[in-house]
């Protein structure tokens, strides 16, 4: 078993519950501009190529601007994601697609006098809820941690960001929205992410090398303590052993793989 250190990003909009302006924790990351690492310092791209998971935890306290991920074409990966509702602050709200199908010309509009959240389907979230968005479906978030599973692929095109100076990508994200009325996809199957809880003790082998991420909780992880966002490999073939009070991410490496129980 191998413990990953995650790559800390700061950001506009961060709270506090990853770290003092911490707005997003790579917490398993083979990219080479934020990469996350091994404890004895190897960058995970030195390990394993491009179709490992991208696992984050994100602390949106303030909104993220509203914006989109590529979307797969036939000759290229595109950017699909999962969320796993950690806690919500007071004044959290999520809008992910749009309510009806919309044409181009709105969207533009709508982006140029900020109104672009009307258009958007506002979703309610609670603790522990999954959330699956394809590439190609705009979505905004506020006042939400929460986990972040997703193709390996940091590009994302900011449609409105709330004036606050950054780049805008609305040509760009014009090439990949999906306008039609958003409709919930299940989540299930995707990237075979299995959420585990315990009250006491739990065994289970690795069917190929996982990534384990602590989700809430502390206990001993194969005779290691750990605790909230914790991260580990392990291998195909060992047995992870939990005992505590807590729920465990687990997400095969292999994600063109189904994870088997």
């Amino acid at each position: 078993m191998e413990k990953i250190i995650p790559y800390l990003r700061q950001t506009l909009w961060a709270g506090d519950k990853a770290g003092k302006g911490i707005g997003e924790a790579y917490l398993f990351s083979a990219l080479t501009e934020r990469p996350s690492r091994s404890e004895k310092g190897t960058p995970l791209f030195q390990w394993w190529g491009g179709d490992v998971p991208l696992i984050k935890y994100i602390d949106a306290k303030g909104a993220l601007s509203v914006q989109v991920h590529p979307k797969t074409t036939a000759d290229r990966q595109g950017k699909d994601e999962l969320w796993i509702v950690d806690d919500l602050y007071p004044d959290a709200a999520a809008y992910i697609g749009f309510r009806r199908d919309v044409t181009k010309e709105e969207v533009r509009r709508c982006c140029a006098d900020g109104s672009i959240l009307s258009l958007m389907q506002r979703i309610p979230l609670q603790t522990g809820d999954m959330v699956y968005i394809p590439g190609g479906t705009i979505h905004a978030v506020r006042g939400v941690a929460f986990f972040e599973v997703q193709h390996s692929l940091d590009v994302t095109y900011r449609l409105f960001d709330y004036g606050r100076g950054r780049e805008i990508s609305l040509d760009a994200a014009m090439e990949h929205l999906n306008f039609r009325r958003y409709e919930e996809t299940a989540t299930d199957d995707f990237f075979a992410v299995a959420p585990l809880s315990s009250k006491k003790n739990l065994q289970k082998t690795m069917f190929q090398d996982t990534v384990v991420v602590v989700k809430r909780g502390t206990g001993i992880l194969n005779g290691r303590s750990v605790g909230p966002r914790d991260c580990y490999v392990l291998s195909e073939g060992e047995k992870l052993c939990f005992s505590g009070m807590g729920e465990l991410l687990l997400t095969p490496i292999r994600i063109l793989r189904k994870f088997r129980d």
